[in-house]
């Protein structure tokens, strides 16, 4: 879930050695949620089909 996505990240930046910024990530991540979806469901199919590209060759 979103929710724990953001709270891993905030864990993370509290166990870092420095000013990582990953406490605010989860917002960023939120906010951009859309467009990686989009960007997303783009690349997928294609990755799907060279999958199975790849599956026929080795068999």
């Amino acid at each position: 879930s979103m929710e724990g996505i953001s709270q891993t990240l905030s864990q993370m930046a509290k166990r870092a050695r420095y000013d990582s910024g990953m406490e605010n990530a989860g917002a960023v991540l939120l906010r951009r949620y859309p467009r990686l979806e989009e960007g997303f469901e783009l690349f997928f199919p294609e990755l799907v089909r060279f999958a199975s590209g790849e599956r026929r060759l080795a068999t």
